[in-house]
């Protein structure tokens, strides 16, 4: 039995109470993870038993809302993420930029980005590097700078990111 073909037989809230559910199978994920439906394969890239391969597939979707969801979801690798931070709609750069997940190198790319949102998002992040934030503190949104000086002010250690203080 070919699962795709049987998944175009189910109705669209059918295919969201699949797409939700934690305990799926990978091949049950994957297979509801091709559907034609954008909002269907979004639920897939949130759930967290997605697996990565799935992940990794999604997060080259034409749609950006499921490149973003891809971002959100905590199994997403560092490879996904570094890939995705590079991503033409900057939604999801910000939210590899907010991805406690996301890599200090990355971080600091981002820290560089055209978007405030963007870099007030690596301000934000826990694991900003400290020089990081000293850059960002000087940056000529004063919504990002802000965000980077209170970063700062929370007392990090110099050289240190907030987890290992």
């Amino acid at each position: 039995m070919d699962i795709t073909m049987e998944l175009i037989k189910l109705s669209y809230k059918t295919k969201v109470a699949l797409a939700n559910d934690k305990q799926n199978s990978p091949e049950f994920l994957a297979a509801l993870a091709t559907d034609n439906d954008p909002r269907i394969r979004k639920k897939v890239a949130l759930n967290s038993g997605t697996p990565s391969e799935v992940l990794d597939a999604l997060a080259n979707d034409c749609d950006s809302a499921v490149r973003r969801a891809v971002v959100e979801n905590k199994n997403t690798s560092a490879d996904v993420l570094t890939a995705l931070a590079k991503d033409k709609d900057s939604i999801v750069r910000f939210n590899v930029a907010q991805n406690e997940n996301t890599p200090i190198e990355l971080l600091t790319m981002l820290a560089e980005d055209g978007d405030w949102y963007v870099r007030e998002a690596v301000a934000m992040n826990p694991h900003t590097p400290h020089n990081t934030l000293v850059m960002l503190s000087k940056d000529a949104d004063e919504r990002v700078s802000k965000a980077a000086i209170k970063a700062l002010s929370k007392g990090k250690e110099k050289g240190k990111t907030r987890i290992e203080r």
